[in-house]
Parts: structure tokens; sequence; C-alpha cells
């Protein structure tokens, strides 16, 4: 997502004179626009899904750094006692119900490298 400047910074009076055109433009570039006031940013026009994903992509890669740095620090557990523990229970409903996978018949959740029966039975 490289800014052409351009075509990527407006001046706020810009956008009170046409709103839509700005926020179009966002949509159909996803790249974000800057505004600005006498010349100095002041605020950021993004699209609406193009956040959202960046959002769900920050969340994700923050998720990543903390579980390898529990890694380097010693706090991890195996699976097995992971399995004993209540969190599973919970961690489980979340895979199944966050998966559009039906649970009538077999199938091996492969992302998370457990695989869950008919019967909820987990291997």
């Amino acid at each position: 997502m490289k800014t052409k400047f351009s075509e990527d910074i407006v001046p706020l009076g810009k956008l009170k004179v046409n709103p839509g055109k700005v926020v179009s433009h966002a949509n159909e570039t996803h790249r974000p626009i800057l505004l600005t006031s006498r010349g100095r940013g002041v605020a950021m026009v993004q699209a609406l899904r193009d956040y959202e994903e960046e959002a769900g992509a920050r969340t994700f890669m923050r998720g990543v750094v903390k579980g390898l740095m529990d890694l380097e620090e010693g706090r991890e557990i195996s699976f097995a006692k992971f399995k004993e523990g209540p969190a599973f229970e919970t961690t489980l409903s979340f895979l199944i119900s966050s998966s559009n996978l039906p649970i009538s018949r077999s199938f091996p959740y492969l992302k998370f490298g457990i695989y869950i029966d008919k019967d909820m039975r987990v291997f």
C-alpha cells in the first residue's frame, strides 16, 4: 500500500466540499487518505473493510508474538495436559462454533492439528 501524494493527501476544505468523493477514493484505492489542515496532517480516512482487515491482522500478530514470548519464557503446557484442564471445553466449543463445518459427521480440524468426531471426542 504505497501512498500517492498527489491523490492521497487531501486538505480538510476539499473533504468539506465533497466528502463522498474522498470516501469513494479510499474505498476504490484501498489506501488511507491523509487529511490536512494548514499543511499538517490531522486525520486519516480509510475504507472500513481495509481497517477491519488491518485490525484483524494486528490482533493476530500480537497473539503470535505473545505466544512466541511465552515459549521463550517457558510458559507452555503439553496438549495432553491442556485436554485435562477446564479451558479445553471452552476452546473446543469456540473452534467448533467458529468453523463453518458440520459436526454431524467426523471431520478433522487440521488447522490446529485436532481431530473431532461426531461424538465430540478429540484425538
